[in-house]
């Protein structure tokens, strides 16, 4: 026993509900474990949606009651042929969508009880006695009663009987327009037609279809379900078609199918259908949900807008073949319903839920040009709950929740602001900047300080901004006096067009700036002038005449982005969709930043469904970019990270910056992809360098330790004790080995630059140990060199001065008479022996003196020459040293080579 409960149940739960339909639902039973394809195949044919399927049993949704009992009356005859045991419920049931286009069926208490029995090899078709009427008018089927089938409730189901005679499909049926855009006496449009209509003349000949064209409509029948699908199917194909090999003779055309709904087959059936053809893009598909639906799985249903309100099932929407080359789409964007301008938008911000005098853009400071290149922290994938969170918040609350939004600078307010900053050129609190600028650049800012108090065109216009609808006249008035008084201040009557445009008079707006527009004399504000007057004109749907104006604007001041873009999504409107996406592909391209704004902007909504997909491809590219650049900054990353420790990182900004680029990737958005792909190659170009600078710096350190090292070996080379510097000459050792092992290695490894810059801590350290230990040695040294030089000095200069001092004592003991030195004869005589130690110590003191003196001049370069000396006689052994190794390698070599030639 089979209960409806349990496959209810197991239904996927639905989140945000997008819209419902009253139609019929079926529960089918299968008498065997595997549902037959055949059965599936009789109930999609028809239009079935496969709601959920359990082993079996399965439940099942028709928008059509008669099409619904048509189907199973043909599964019944197809069970008792091939002897196939099928159970059916029909009854009442609700279709509920959300908007990831999940379906979930609805239905009353009173049939969730329903239980039966599995069939084996006979088929059960129980229909709702509501139906029984319409069932019975079916030619083929027979209904009977069924008394008490249903214990639980008072239902008195009716059973179906199918038999031979029963028609292949109910009536349904579907009217299929092309209608081409544009001038018919175009050359271009009607190439275009021709082509187009030759490879739609092959499809309806192929298929027996009546067609009609009247006023360049294509009106073609399509009597059933599988004419209509493949109707799609050959229409894409068409454009593709016409895409790839007659590129040169295409035209947009408008594409819409609709229901018969016994609307006769007659020339006027274009307007009589409830479909607004100004707001269709070209070369799209467009029908409702339910004619979606059931196309199938073949096709894959994409939404135009979002509404907070449930859609209905008869809302278009648009699809596309799905095919084996189909990718999930990497982004999508539902504009809301409350900000798609209408026949009314406001002159501002291009909505339609408020007028001009009540736009919010009044009260938002200026957002300036550069405001979407700031939006890059927003991730593409939040836009559309932004955009489901204004829909609804404007619904519930009015204009009222533009304020609140925004001032909480959540992400819908961010994208709130990104909406209100498209048009912000045009917007009220820019006006006063614009005024004051005389350079050529309208984003600027003015180049003097302006004191606003002492200004009477500010203080007027911040009267207006702050004006109340019910002093809106006297304001007109007094504004108007003030221009009479002054006729040719421009600033008043460009001041008036904005009164008279917020009344609702655009001509007399439009007359009244084209005055100040001859009164002021600066470029700048005479382009600016005539964007308003554009824009005014767009707002009329006069999308010629601005495009001209826009043109001539952009022809004036060229580095000013804005007239072009207008002109664009005027062209967009006229719905031109395929050369305005590529001439936005190609502003996008030259500035990024136009990328949030093509997203944003309502006013492009006609082209939204072409440019999103042409957005898409960018935005893939700019993916792969990144994904590639990505890699590249994940082996940055791990070359850093090989080269230095976290704690010890010269180039921690760099790392730091890499990091960030990486992060980049979490927020899926197309200016940090062009980001990462545009610092990327820099950065790894900065690292590089830092790298080799350190490398370099490496270097440098341990050349300096080798020259301190050489300087502390010759200054010890001659030291006389040896021995006893066991300690300083370890320590010395050690820091030639580091230093061997230095210069024989590779710098740039990484792995060996580590050790190098671990082993260069050690090395210095050593070497400032051996450089305080060397000043020891060196006192000793040089104190020892000094007295030996003095000692030296001191015998000679002694054994030099004694003697003569003896001989003149002798002299003048034997000759002093003679020469006038009798005197000293005496006292020689009587003091001998003193005075021979006054004449020693004399000559002692000056030996000693005269000693030290010497040395004191001589000793720099005797340490000098013997510092030489020592450096001489090492450099010879290390020669010959590398000359009996070089020898020794000789001989090898040649040893090696005299074996080959043996061998």
């Amino acid at each position: 026993m089979l209960e409806i409960r349990n496959i209810l149940d197991s239904q996927p739960v639905i989140q945000d509900e997008m819209l419902t339909s009253e139609g019929v639902c079926v529960w089918i039973v299968w008498g065997q474990a595997n549902r037959p394809q055949k059965a599936t195949d009789i109930l999609l044919e028809a239009g079935g949606l496969n709601i959920v399927t359990l082993v079996n049993q399965s439940i099942w949704y028709f928008f059509n009651a008669a099409v619904a009992v048509n189907s199973l009356a043909k599964l019944d005859l197809w069970g008792k042929q091939f002897s196939v045991g099928i159970t059916a419920f029909t009854f009442p049931g609700q279709l509920i969508v959300d908007v990831n286009q999940i379906k979930f069926i609805n239905v009353a208490a009173e049939y969730r009880h329903l239980k039966t029995e599995i069939a084996n090899t006979r088929s059960y078709i129980y229909i709702h006695p509501s139906y029984g009427s319409m069932a019975a008018s079916i030619p083929g089927i027979s209904v009977y009663e069924m008394q008490g089938l249903d214990q639980q409730s008072d239902i008195s189901w009716k059973m179906v009987v199918a038999e031979r005679r029963l028609p292949f499909s109910v009536e349904q049926g579907w009217y299929a327009f092309v209608h081409p855009l544009g001038n018919p006496l175009d050359k271009q449009f009607q190439r275009g037609w021709q082509t187009l209509f030759r490879y739609l003349e092959e499809f309806i000949r192929e298929h027996k279809l009546k067609y009609s064209i009247e006023d360049n409509f294509l009106i073609v029948p399509l009597d059933n379900l599988l004419v209509f699908r493949e109707w799609m199917r050959t229409t894409a194909s068409i454009y593709e078609i016409i895409h790839e090999q007659h590129s040169d003779a295409y035209w947009p055309c408008l594409n819409v199918v609709v229901d018969k709904n016994n609307l006769n087959f007659t020339p006027d059936l274009p307007q009589r259908i409830n479909v607004d053809w100004t707001d269709l893009c070209p070369d799209i598909p467009y029908l409702s949900y339910k004619n979606a639906f059931i196309l199938g799985e073949d096709f894959i249903i994409k939404d135009i807008l979002y509404s907070s309100a449930k859609t209905s099932v008869d809302t278009l929407c648009t699809v596309v073949v799905k095919t084996q080359n189909t990718e999930a789409n990497p982004f999508t964007v539902l504009l809301p319903e409350s900000l798609v301008p209408n026949k009314t938008p406001c002159f501002y911000c291009g909505a339609s839920n408020h007028s001009p005098r009540h736009c919010p853009s009044r009260n938002i400071a200026p957002a300036g040009a550069d405001y979407f290149e700031k939006l890059s922290h927003i991730n593409l994938a939040d836009i559309n709950s932004a955009f489901r969170e204004i829909d609804t918040r404007i619904t519930r609350n009015g204009v009222k929740a533009y304020d609140e939004m925004m001032a909480e600078n959540e992400t819908a307010g961010q994208v709130l602001k990104a909406i209100f900053a498209i048009n912000h050129i045009v917007q009220l609190p820019n006006i006063c900047r614009i005024w004051r600028i005389t350079s050529r650049d309208i984003e600027a800012e003015p180049d003097f300080p302006h004191d606003h108090a002492s200004d009477p065109m500010h203080i007027l216009l911040q009267r207006f901004i702050k004006c109340s609808p019910q002093d809106s006249h006297a304001f007109e008035r007094e504004c108007v006096q003030l221009a009479h008084n002054d006729p040719k201040n421009w600033q008043l009557h460009c001041l008036l067009g904005f009164i008279v445009m917020e009344r609702g008079d655009l001509d007399k707006a439009v007359q009244l700036w084209m005055d100040a527009d001859k009164l002021c004399t600066i470029t700048l504000h005479q382009a600016w002038i005539k964007f308003l007057i554009a824009r005014a004109k767009e707002i009329q749907g006069r999308y010629g005449e601005a495009v001209e104006m826009y043109q001539h604007i952009t022809r004036t001041l060229p580095t000013w982005q804005d007239p072009h873009y207008r002109s664009l999504v005027c062209n967009m409107k006229r719905g031109f969709t395929e050369k305005v996406s590529k001439e936005l592909l190609e502003v996008i391209n030259k500035n990024p930043s136009f990328f949030h704004k093509v997203i944003f902007d309502p006013e492009l909504i006609r082209g939204q469904l072409y440019l999103i997909s042409s957005l898409q491809r960018v935005w893939k590219e700019a993916y792969n970019r990144y994904f590639v650049e990505k890699a590249a900054l994940e082996d940055l990353d791990a070359v850093i990270k090989d080269w230095f420790k976290d704690d010890d990182n010269p180039i921690a900004k760099q790392a730091a910056k890499v990091r960030t680029l990486l992060k980049h990737g979490e927020i899926k958005n197309y200016l940090l992809f062009l980001d990462v792909v545009k610092q990327r190659p820099a950065l790894e170009a900065e690292v590089m360098e830092a790298i080799n600078g350190e490398i370099t710096r490496m270097k440098d350190a341990y050349e300096k330790c080798l020259f301190k090292l050489e300087f502390i070996r010759d200054e010890m080379s001659w030291f006389a004790l040896q021995k006893t510097l066991t300690n300083f000459n370890q320590l010395f050792n050690s820091c030639a080995k580091i230093l061997n092992w230095a210069f024989g290695s590779d710098f740039t490894n990484p792995k060996i630059f580590k050790e190098a810059k671990e082993n260069l801590v050690t090395l210095e350290a050593q070497v400032a140990e051996l450089e305080k230990k060397l000043k020891a040695l060196q006192m000793v040294r040089d104190t020892t060199l000094f007295f030996l030089l003095t000692m030296r000095t001191f015998v000679k200069l002694v054994m030099l001065f004694m003697p003569l001092g003896i001989v003149g004592i002798f002299v003048s003991v034997f000759f002093g008479a003679e020469i006038g030195m009798g005197h000293m004869q005496g006292i020689i005589k009587t003091n001998f022996w003193a005075l021979m130690k006054v004449v020693l110590s004399v000559t002692l003191m000056l030996s000693l003196g005269l000693a030290s003196l010497k040395t004191t001049i001589i000793f720099e370069r005797k340490r000098k020459e013997m510092i030489d000396k020592a450096k001489n006689i090492r450099q010879k052994k290390q020669q010959e040293r590398v000359e009996k190794v070089r020898k020794f390698r000789a001989s090898i070599d040649a040893a090696a080579k005299k074996d080959e030639k043996e061998e």
